[in-house]
């Protein structure tokens, strides 16, 4: 036998005697264990307790983990792999399950992560799987994890699912026993080191008609390319009961139902169901995440928040963000109203048109009504560099004559002009007329007329029959104001 040979048999025997080795420690039950057994005596800081079963129902038991910052404790894990499914090249997981598992992660004790460079923007990601990968059920059962001062904790979560080239559909999924505990604002800040700032001058400021100005010359909605997502999204079904976050606010979620998907950018919400402490909501509805952004979004909710309890809210969102969005709602309970509202985000100036309905409006909302409004009618049309607002309602209440108010007026980013303003009280008439300037400083010119006001309507003891002008300027600029009254006349 030639040199030649002799070293390619060697060669062909060595690989031979590697891809059986490797068969034998990842094929076999007996090779798995060795396998486990190497990583817990070469990977530092890892015990595993026990190991049994091989591929199709592994177990390991009492595992534990713990580096500088990191502490990992794992009562079981359970793997169950369907081998049968390379032979159709598919991936099938039948179970993957974690039960009694605590996690300790104290970000102080972590050495410091070394500085990642950002990577070039290579383009729109695609996820998508070359083979099918089916995970039929995984499973958690107390689990308990905490970062610095926040804690998870989920006592029992079941779901699968299914990712095909970019589709992945999650199967119907439990969630029960879900607390997250945020630590108080007031304590973090207690912990936060201050540190001397040097305060650097700050540019003058631009007036605020100038501010306003430049806000309205462009669109208040940016442009919009198409949003392109990496993957088609299904979530069949996602259930949860008792879910809870504590910390400035208390929020237990007692029950929720979501059904969504997202399939080439167009997302469709079937139901988003909510039952919570702070009250109940139901919504639905389609979203185009391109060309105009088409929107048809639906919900319903009854809060159940004081002083507000009781309030039955429906929202109605249609048409399109680039092009005309049509906004209504409807209040019932403590606040009685009707909003409708289009606009137009895309175009400069901010087009709207609002429209307020109310039949009674009262305050407080519980208990003996102190002040009223009647048959309240707001309405602006325009857009903000260019608009007309109009009101109307009559008001009532402790310690204030009934009164009718109507309101015309039109302004644009640098100034309201007031045409009249009308009190209807007392027998007389209260009008004014003012126009409120911003562009540069802020000021005033106001002129107010009485007209028969019968000051014994509401005060006896001083009977008189007000008739009279006040006339007034102002202006506020730099924190120093000044004030004329040019004209007084009373009779």
């Amino acid at each position: 036998m030639s040199l030649w040979k002799k070293i390619s048999l060697g060669v062909v025997i060595v690989i031979l005697l590697l891809l059986g080795s490797v068969a034998f420690l990842v094929g076999t039950t007996s090779g798995l264990h060795l396998v486990f057994k190497a990583a817990d005596r070469w990977v530092p800081g890892l015990d595993i307790g026990k190991v049994t079963g091989g591929w199709r129902d592994l177990t390991l038991s009492d595992v534990r983990y713990e580096q500088p910052g990191v502490a990992v404790k794992a009562g079981n894990l359970h793997l169950a792999v369907g081998l049968e499914c390379l032979w159709n090249s598919s991936v099938c997981i039948n179970d993957l399950a974690l039960k009694d598992i605590q996690v300790n992660i104290d970000s102080k004790k972590m050495p410091p992560s070394e500085q990642v460079e950002e990577e070039e923007d290579s383009g729109p990601l695609d996820l998508s799987t070359p083979y099918p990968i089916t995970l039929t059920r995984v499973a958690l059962d107390n689990v308990n994890i905490k970062i610095d001062d926040t804690t998870v904790s989920v006592m029992d979560f079941t779901s699968g699912l299914n990712w095909q080239e970019k589709t992945l559909t999650l199967k119907p999924t439990s969630l029960k026993g879900l607390l997250i505990a945020l630590p108080k604002v007031a304590e973090v800040a207690q912990e936060e080191v201050v540190e001397p700032k040097i305060e650097n001058p700050q540019p003058e400021e631009k007036p605020l008609g100038e501010t306003l100005k430049d806000l309205f010359s462009r669109p208040v909605l940016p442009e919009m390319t198409d949003v392109h997502l990496p993957l088609n999204l299904n979530i069949e079904e996602f259930k949860g009961e008792q879910l809870r976050v504590t910390g400035d606010t208390d929020i237990t979620v007692r029950t929720m139902l979501l059904k969504v998907s997202s399939i080439d950018g167009n997302t469709k919400l079937d139901a988003l169901d909510i039952d919570s402490n702070q009250g109940i909501v139901n919504a639905s509805g389609t979203a185009q995440l391109s060309d105009n952004w088409p929107v048809d979004i639906t919900l319903n909710s009854t809060l159940n928040v004081e002083p507000l309890k009781g309030e039955k809210v429906k929202l109605k969102v249609g048409g399109a963000l680039r092009e005309q969005l049509e906004i209504g709602v409807n209040l019932s309970g403590p606040v009685d109203m009707d909003l409708r509202a289009q606009t137009r985000l895309a175009e400069a100036g901010l087009p709207l048109n609002v429209e307020v309905n109310s039949k009674q409006l009262y305050w407080p909302f519980t208990g003996e009504k102190q002040y009223q409004a009647d048959d309240l009618k707001l309405k602006l049309t325009g857009k903000m560099t260019d608009y007309t607002l109009s009101m109307r309602t009559a008001v009532k209440g402790q310690e204030i004559p009934p009164a009718t108010i109507t309101l015309d007026a039109k302004g644009n980013e640098q100034q309201v002009n007031l045409d009249k303003l009308t009190v209807a009280a007392l027998e007389g008439k209260t009008e004014l007329k003012a126009l409120l300037d911003w562009q540069q400083a802020i000021s005033w010119r106001g002129e107010l007329t009485l007209n028969g006001i019968n000051t014994a309507k509401e005060f006896p003891e001083w009977p008189s029959k007000l008739n009279g002008l006040i006339k007034t300027r102002g202006s506020l600029y730099g924190g120093t104001w000044q004030m004329e009254v040019p004209e007084l006349k009373l009779t």
